[in-house]
């Protein structure tokens, strides 16, 4: 059987696809026969590989730095969001249907023995295999029936490299001090504090809805012009304290960036990804004008 090493990260985007598609390249190169594995991924776009099958770009382009032909046993379990609280399962490459997410992730385990012989079949083929896993392990509401971090790396019995991403720590000093959104039968205003690194900055505007209220306030509060191109809910949890996940995607530019972020309140959970992109274009506060 093959020899393992597993990738994990600190946070969505630190970096885990780019260190997986290194470590591909450099074994290849000292001459081992290597293979990427990520046993689910969630993406809007895909791959189709040869014989028809649809698979995860990070994948493919791991595949690629390890000089083969990309498969969709790299990948078993893809999930294309299709609304806000669902996605389009496929497994091995094949359409399953539509799911809601809560279906999904009550049936979770039952994806076990497709993942373990998708991983199986692989290592049987291949010196190594490089495992990537997704977002983050410490987010605890998604531990339970585990199958992409800590519940595969123990399922493979695979050691855990952790990746951080040391930049975006530092631009942590951007942060969500205050938010409130007044909707009713009154056009929707938001107020919002932002924390840049000691001190704090106030910013008021309306919008369509509350999201848009509250990204259009903080937009007074930064220097550069930003659009929030995509915008993307899926609940992850179920009962009085619903955990909804955000993914977003800003243009800055010709930088086009992705944010992410977990919330039991929606509207929270948006605007905490909206600024999580924000940090990865490392905006900086626009200077209030002299009087």
């Amino acid at each position: 059987m093959a020899k393992i090493i597993m990738i994990q990260g600190t946070c969505s985007n630190a970096g885990k696809s780019l260190l997986c598609a290194a470590l591909c390249r450099i074994f290849r190169q000292d001459g081992y026969r290597v293979a990427p594995f990520k046993s689910q991924n969630m993406a809007l776009n895909s791959f189709i590989t040869k014989d028809g099958g649809e698979m995860g770009r990070a994948q493919v382009v791991q595949a690629e730095a390890a000089g083969i032909e990309p498969d969709v046993r790299m990948n078993p379990i893809l999930l294309k969001p299709t609304t806000d609280v669902g996605s389009q399962v496929i497994v091995n490459g094949r359409i399953q249907g539509n799911m809601p997410a809560m279906e999904y992730y009550r049936r979770k385990r039952d994806f076990i023995p497709t993942v373990m012989e998708a991983y199986e079949s692989l290592a049987r083929e291949y010196d190594i295999i490089v495992i990537e896993g997704a977002g983050s392990p410490a987010e605890i509401n998604l531990q339970e029936n585990d199958i992409v971090n800590m519940g595969l790396a123990r399922m493979v019995d695979a050691p855990v490299l952790l990746v951080g991403d040391i930049d975006r720590m530092k631009q942590q000093s951007l942060s969500l001090k205050f938010l409130q959104v007044t909707t009713g039968t009154l056009v929707p205003t938001a107020t919002v504090v932002l924390k840049f690194g000691d001190h704090e900055r106030m910013a008021i505007a309306t919008g369509n809805g509350p999201v848009d209220a509250a990204v259009s306030a903080i937009k007074k509060l930064i220097n550069e012009k930003v659009v929030l191109a995509e915008f993307l809910m899926q609940a992850i949890t179920r009962g009085s304290n619903d955990v909804g996940r955000v993914h977003v995607q800003v243009e800055c530019g010709s930088r086009t960036v992705h944010g992410f972020a977990a919330h039991t309140d929606t509207t929270r959970a948006s605007i905490e990804a909206f600024l999580d992109a924000l940090r990865i274009l490392n905006v900086t506060e626009r200077k209030e004008k002299e009087a």
